[in-house]
């Protein structure tokens, strides 16, 4: 899991560190694992989890 203790500065702006701790958080979700495990094997075969509307 990435951190994300990291001294906030004036320069960040709330919904950067907000998103940041939500993606740290995520990152641990079991779904969030199994997904991004799928995610690389597909990759491997040159094929991509999200559908054409999404890109």
């Amino acid at each position: 899991m990435r951190c994300c203790r990291r001294a906030v500065g004036e320069s960040d702006e709330r919904g950067e560190v907000v998103s940041a701790l939500a993606f740290a958080i995520w990152e641990a979700v079991p779904a969030a694992i199994a997904y991004t495990e799928r995610e690389e094997h597909a990759a491997r075969f040159g094929a991509c989890l999200l559908g054409e509307e999404m890109l």
